[in-house]
């Protein structure tokens, strides 16, 4: 796990109700991720998250609402292909979007996703872990 990254769970709410345009940065909204972690939307601008399971459902959804907020975003699935052609689609709408094959099963290969980010972008502020592990009981 790299240190400083605060994990934010799928049950993000802004703190608060009234609706706000995409565009509106003028006033800081937070977001409650945690009891002991709070972010303010108009500091999530160039900060760097990961997402698993980002090539469909929440996981891409997640990463929409990233790129809308104009994150670096690191969309990680373990179907290749299609985290490729959705990066590809988020990355037209003028964010830094990067898709990467991983397989959370392994956690090698978790590791070297979060590495990567680091490493390209020299920090990693939001994990989204989306991604599951379904074992029907098989040995």
């Amino acid at each position: 796990m790299i240190r400083g990254a605060a994990t934010v769970g799928l049950g993000l709410t802004l703190a608060s109700n009234e609706p706000v345009s995409q565009n509106d940065h003028s006033a800081p909204r937070p977001i409650e991720g945690s009891p002991d972690t709070v972010l303010r939307v108009n500091e999530l601008r160039g900060r760097v998250a990961i997402v698993t399971g980002a090539a469909g459902g929440i996981g891409l959804a997640a990463s929409e609402a990233f790129v809308a907020e104009r994150m670096i975003v690191v969309m990680a699935d373990i179907n290749e292909e299609k985290v490729r052609q959705q990066a590809s689609r988020l990355r037209d709408q003028g964010s830094v979007v990067v898709p990467i094959a991983v397989d959370v099963s392994d956690p090698d290969s978790v590791d070297h996703v979060a590495q990567a980010a680091v490493d390209q972008f020299g920090a990693l502020h939001v994990a989204v872990n989306n991604a599951g592990i379904v074992n029907r009981g098989y040995s």
